[in-house]
């Protein structure tokens, strides 16, 4: 079974690896010929191609991070700064939501071991994940707190809580809430869980007083 279970994992890979190249080629293709005098309609049905092959560009992108936790050991950590991390995170995912407020703890420089690009991308996921089920007029906050040889993360935002019956199945591969509202493949949390799982930290899903939070434990 776990060498089945491997052998699929391979395959997801590779096909994953495959598709990037020529999906990155059709795009590009398509961007061009969108800057070109072509009839309206015509112009409307090549952006519905191009939305399609943005799709499958994230879901490969995505399976293709998964598989790299995979084959990641802690070997492969350095030291890094995580209030730098965060940040660089909150960078990224502004730029696609710069209409959004994002507040964070006035936090110091801390120290963890750890494979930087990915924490950045778990980060990313989590508060890409906060953007697109938040009361619009709120803003989204991250706390970091620091006990020990342990730093928690805390990325909250105000909306709907996750269903009671979901709750324990959102870390899931290609798993989609019963309330989602946006488009998806289900696999950004599954992403924030492999990089967790691969740092020795827990990550889970908590909602108070209105307040939806994803926690991330991390040791130093």
């Amino acid at each position: 079974m776990n060498r089945t279970m491997e052998e699929l994992r391979d395959f997801a890979t590779t096909i994953s690896h495959q598709l990037r190249n020529p999906l990155a080629s059709a795009k590009t293709r398509l961007e061009v010929l969108l800057t070109e005098d072509l009839p309206d309609n015509v112009k409307i049905e090549m952006e519905k191609i191009k939305h399609n092959i943005d799709r499958m560009v994230e879901i490969t992108s995505q399976l293709l991070l998964i598989a790299r936790t995979q084959h990641t050991s802690a070997k492969n950590f350095e030291e890094e700064d995580l209030s730098s991390l965060i940040l660089e995170s909150i960078d990224q995912v502004s730029q696609k939501y710069n209409n959004k407020e994002f507040l964070i703890d006035s936090i110091k420089e801390i120290k963890v071991k750890c494979v930087g690009p990915l924490l950045i991308h778990a980060f990313a996921n989590l508060l890409d994940n906060a953007c697109k089920y938040s009361s619009s007029e709120k803003p989204i906050t991250l706390h970091v707190e620091e006990s020990g040889e342990t730093v928690k993360v805390e990325v909250c935002n105000y909306g709907d809580p996750i269903p009671e019956q979901d709750r324990d199945k959102i870390f899931l591969k290609f798993f989609r809430s019963s309330n989602a509202r946006t488009e998806g493949f289900g696999l950004g949390l599954a992403v924030v869980k492999a990089i967790a799982d691969l740092h020795r930290a827990q990550v889970y899903y908590e909602c108070e007083d209105g307040v939806n939070k994803f926690v991330m434990i991390l040791p130093k």
